[in-house]
């Protein structure tokens, strides 16, 4: 008998994919590490940095964007994650 060939749906090739690829997801002990070794946004010449910090003897990224937010009749800079947390200038101070 001859061997039918089939195809994989997406939902097998993303779980395939997922398994090569294992993404490094930050607890909080990390988000500290990396805080510390932020600049201020408004000194940083640039709209992004990555920040290496050692985990389980390997060294892991974390990628911050900078942001610029409307604080009372001011525009200042704020650093982000995936632009789900916004990081304060008191809150990268008060880890230093």
């Amino acid at each position: 008998m001859f061997k039918l060939k089939t195809k994989k749906t997406n939902k097998e090739s993303a779980s395939a994919s997922k398994s090569q690829a294992v993404r490094f997801i930050p607890n909080f002990g990390h988000f500290q590490s990396a805080i510390r070794q932020l600049p201020r946004a408004s000194d940083h010449p640039d709209d992004t940095i990555s920040i290496f910090i050692q985990v389980d003897n390997k060294l892991k990224e974390m990628a911050f964007v900078k942001k610029r937010i409307q604080r009372g009749s001011k525009f200042v800079d704020r650093w982000t994650f995936e632009g789900k947390l916004l990081l304060r200038e008191q809150d990268i101070e008060s880890l230093k």
